[in-house]
């Protein structure tokens, strides 16, 4: 039951004179923690909780008229944000000065009194602080739309709680709602749509009142990370007013001793209708998944990016990717092995996959029978080599766009919420976090080899605003491909094609996730141990594509560096000295025009024997749409021009010859 009592945090260094006081304190109603020492108040002020502190002005020494440790105290800056009233023992008018210039609001000092002048006066200032500077709503009803309590909320934003002190946090959370609604007549507090670090946002529904009337997320939880949260939104979100649009509200922050609240109106949103895009993409096709992506970055997101817009020169791609995600490199590769060899483990006994890791590969078998092999992808802590220069183009980014972070209504309009990670930096960051999150947490029901499958098809391209093929792919990896492909071509338009400044950012979020598997936890369930090892395979992946795989160049034959050159054993193609990234369908095609490089391969033989496609009625209708889809794009892919193909030449009439200069 929640307990009502107005508490205070009683300072004194003496005992008699701190007794006394606290007992007319509680006969007044008052519950009164006692502390006559400053280590006292310390341990209180960490451990337990109050709403209001009263100090003596000396805490050391009575005589002493230097002594001002108490007033000291009260300025600390972990004391600053509770309203605080200073205690002397003698009346002196210079000193009521000097007290003066620390009563106002930074200081929270809101009172001063004298001993001498009794515990009357003393009453009535507290009672004045309560009223004026605590307003706590003690008689607000509180409703849950969904089961839930105070307790649950404070089990989200700080499991580690100590059980004994779980009453009292979550009565303190509760009276940091009742001091955010202290003008409202009831809060219904809804569903949680989002949980960080120490932090929950969750729907409020208030009524009566005027400041936060109507509907909004609160963002709450430990202090420190809403404060920080509250002054980057503040700070540098651009004052948007339209639709689409998130504001905080106005006196919408609030603080106790150790949590903090910040409420937030969706502008001309109905939270009734919204959902979490993570479910409106489970609950809707594709079509109206990509006309919500297309509002979330080009309404709601766009005068984000647009906002102090700048290139960073001086930074690498790959650094300013990994100081957004706190990818501390030394740190991450002192622990990289036993992560690795754990995370295996648990996926091994889990029977998802056997992966075997090496200082420098990642080998996958998986349960369809094929192996995967790839470098592993911790040789970027290790080696520390540079990914990728490319210029960066910066702007305001919300840094943490993922399918929790996004509300989406019934008409596919699109809100933000979570604002811990919002500063400036490369704008590609808000968009590659998005396809990680899509590939990591929405591939439901799919193992490895259909993400592997996935993975290929979106590697099997050169540029962001290049259509991603889709041959092979089942209805659910096509829905996520051209999902995909929404986010890259509008990332193409905000910050460039470049494909490779893209990728190195989904292969810094993949590892940032995977730095996240606790080799400490004993138990995971399957639906909990799936996303790490899809980033894993991910981060290899992306790894492979960026730093290649095959033979150095020095050890290639001429032709990979004058003309075109496939490598069998490591299905790799070399094109003037260039690795080229290819299906596998594009891949079986190009192996089979080498083999016959210089001679005619008809249509029909390249379908069936490159192909494996057994003669029929459907041959000639794949002949004439799919074959020349494919082999337009191969062309784009192995072609410097084209439109003027070197290699890839056509037999009108009749087929395809692959030429080659030897």
């Amino acid at each position: 039951m929640y307990d009502h009592s107005k508490t205070i945090l009683f300072l004194d260094n003496r005992k008699s004179f701190l007794d006394l006081n606290a007992r007319l304190l509680e006969h007044e109603g008052y519950r009164v923690k006692k502390a006559h020492t400053l280590r006292d108040a310390d341990r209180i002020w960490q451990d337990e909780y109050f709403q209001v502190a009263i100090i003596d002005i000396r805490m050391q020494d009575d005589d002493d008229p230097e002594d001002i440790s108490g007033l000291l105290w009260a300025l600390k800056d972990t004391c600053q944000h509770i309203p605080k009233i200073i205690l002397t023992a003698y009346e002196q008018e210079h000193l009521r000065e000097t007290l003066d210039l620390v009563l106002d609001d930074q200081s929270m000092i809101v009172g001063f009194v004298s001993k001498p002048e009794g515990p009357d006066r003393l009453h009535d200032v507290i009672e004045k602080v309560f009223a004026n500077h605590v307003r706590i709503n003690w008689d607000l009803p509180i409703h849950w739309s969904r089961q839930s309590s105070f307790h649950h909320l404070l089990q989200l934003i700080a499991p580690e709680t100590n059980s004994i002190r779980i009453p009292d946090r979550a009565a303190e959370l509760e009276d940091l709602f009742r001091k955010l609604f202290f003008a409202n007549k009831q809060i219904t507090i809804g569903q949680v749509l989002r949980r960080g670090k120490g932090q929950i946002d969750t729907e409020v529904f208030a009524y009566g009142g005027n400041e936060l009337r109507g509907q909004c997320v609160v963002s709450c939880g430990l202090r420190e990370p809403i404060l920080e949260e509250a002054g980057r939104f503040e700070n540098l979100v651009p004052r948007g007013a339209g639709r689409g649009s998130t504001r905080m509200a106005s006196n919408g922050f609030k603080e106790s001793v150790r949590f903090s609240a910040t409420a937030y109106r969706l502008v001309d949103g109905d939270l009734e209708s919204m959902e979490p895009l993570s479910v409106y993409y489970r609950r809707h096709s594709a079509d109206s998944v990509r006309a919500a992506l297309e509002q979330l970055y080009q309404t709601s997101l766009a005068p984000w990016h647009s906002s102090k817009q700048s290139y960073a020169e001086d930074n690498s791609l790959q650094s300013l990717y990994f100081d957004w995600l706190g990818l501390d490199g030394e740190s991450i590769e002192a622990t990289w092995s036993d992560r690795m060899e754990k995370l295996c483990q648990k996926a091994m006994s889990e029977g998802m996959a056997r992966i075997d890791c090496s200082p420098d590969a990642l080998s996958f078998d998986l349960q369809s029978g094929s192996t995967l092999s790839f470098p592993n992808p911790g040789r970027l802590f290790a080696e520390k080599p540079t990914l990728i220069e490319h210029p960066v183009l910066c702007g305001v980014t919300h840094g943490r766009v993922d399918t929790d972070s996004v509300l989406v209504d019934t008409a596919g309009w699109t809100w933000l919420i979570g604002f811990s990670h919002v500063a400036e930096g490369p704008l590609l960051r808000d968009f590659v976090r998005l396809e990680n999150a899509v590939k990591t947490y929405l591939l439901d029901g799919m193992g490895l080899p259909a993400l592997h499958l996935l993975e290929q098809h979106l590697l099997a391209v050169d540029s962001l605003n290049e259509t991603v093929p889709t041959e092979r792919l089942s209805p659910a990896q096509e829905k996520i491909a051209k999902n995909v492909m929404q986010i890259r071509r509008i990332a193409a338009e905000t910050a460039g094609p470049n494909l490779d400044a893209y990728i190195a950012g989904l292969l810094a979020c993949a590892l940032a996730h995977v730095a996240t598997f606790d080799p400490g936890v004993e138990y995971f369930t399957r639906r909990e141990l799936m996303p790490f090892v899809r980033s894993l395979l991910q981060a290899a992946m992306l790894y492979e594509r960026l730093m290649g795989t095959a033979q150095p160049p020095e050890e290639l034959p001429a032709q990979a560096s004058s003309s075109l050159w496939i490598d069998e054993a490591n299905k790799v193609v070399w094109v003037e000295g260039q690795q080229k990234d290819l299906t596998p369908q594009d891949f079986s095609i190009l192996s089979y025009l080498f083999e016959n490089a210089g001679n005619l391969c008809t249509r029909a033989t390249i379908i069936q024997e490159a192909l494996g496609e057994e003669e029929g009625e459907g041959l000639a209708i794949w002949e004439r749409s799919r074959l020349n889809s494919a082999m337009s794009r191969l062309r784009r892919k192995i072609e410097v021009d084209p439109e003027n193909p070197r290699y890839l030449i056509t037999v009108r009439g009749h087929g395809y010859r692959l030429e080659l200069e030897l």
